[in-house]
């Protein structure tokens, strides 16, 4: 059941992905047939500012805590299939790279 309201959800957020789509190509369509280049600059202009706050504003390292911790959970896991504590299971740690010698 869970996974038909999923798909009905996923419907419905791309139709309406489509729907500002074909909005946004009316009107700047419109606004270049009846040639209002300046209100065209104005619009693109407030567009792209409410894009780049978006991004600035939104949580873009989220998956990268969250790998993290899914791995130390993957890793206590195994070790207690194994039968040690999660303090005895190794993490191979990268070494410093050594300065060539000519």
């Amino acid at each position: 059941m869970g996974q038909v309201v999923e798909k009905t959800k996923r419907q419905r957020l791309r139709r309406r992905t489509y729907v500002w789509m074909l909005s946004g190509l009316a009107l700047v369509s419109a606004l270049l047939y009846w040639e209002q280049i300046a209100v065209l600059y104005l619009v693109s202009t407030i567009v792209l500012t409410a894009l780049l706050l978006a991004v600035a504003f939104s949580d873009l390292g989220r998956d990268d805590r969250e790998s993290t911790d899914s791995d130390t959970v993957a890793r206590t896991e195994y070790s207690v299939m194994l039968g040690t504590s999660a303090q005895s299971v190794s993490v191979p740690r990268k070494t410093p790279r050594q300065k060539e010698t000519a």
